[in-house]
């Protein structure tokens, strides 16, 4: 049987105020992780923190904002600084608007790149080190059923969430040799 007790382990959860990741984050809590949440709105992260915590993990947060490369570079030295080390990383976060395959606006692709692919990659590779040299991590990527088919009118996630996947099927072959799993979640519509 595999142990499903995290006690002792450090999660990080982007987009963990609300939704999915706000869900993973209590199922993680539940199994003894200590949480540590990231997203963009203080007062959501706050309730968050308080609904993990009045089930007794310990939980603290951060505020970033994955299209903006400073915040990125901010959050990744703060927790750095308050938890030395980081076992499981849930790789989660918004959506890009919807719009046709059909128009281009670079601006809103740059945007959406940053947060939803070259942030998300570079959180995880950064405590990536500490996983290998102590012989275990979870990288857990929140993806979307569009990785299989895509979804009409949503071309931005359609591609850029397909990145990601691509992205995370490389490292997994990788790093599973250290210890480190690196898994891909393909959630379609779900009530939140």
């Amino acid at each position: 049987m595999i142990s499903t007790n995290l006690e002792g382990r450090k999660a990080l959860v982007l987009g963990g105020g609300k939704g999915l990741g706000f869900g993973v984050a209590e199922v993680l809590a539940a199994k003894g992780a200590e949480i540590i949440l990231v997203g963009r709105g203080e007062e959501t992260l706050d309730a968050a923190r308080r609904a993990i915590e009045s089930a007794g993990p310990v939980c603290s947060t951060f505020s970033a904002d994955l299209s903006d490369n400073d915040s990125v570079s901010r959050l990744i030295r703060a927790i750095e600084d308050e938890h030395q080390r980081i076992d499981i990383v849930l790789l989660n976060g918004g959506g890009p608007p919807p719009f046709a395959a059909s128009v281009f606006d670079a601006s809103v692709w740059e945007k959406q790149f940053t947060s939803m692919v070259l942030s998300q990659m570079r959180i995880a590779i950064s405590f990536l080190p500490g996983m290998r040299s102590r012989r275990w991590g979870r990288i857990i990527a929140v993806s979307s059923t569009s990785v299989r088919e895509p979804i009409p009118g949503l071309t931005a996630s359609n591609a850029l969430r397909a990145s990601l996947a691509g992205w995370a099927k490389t490292l997994a072959g990788e790093v599973a040799a250290d210890g480190v799993t690196v898994h891909l979640l393909l959630p379609g519509r779900f009530a939140t």
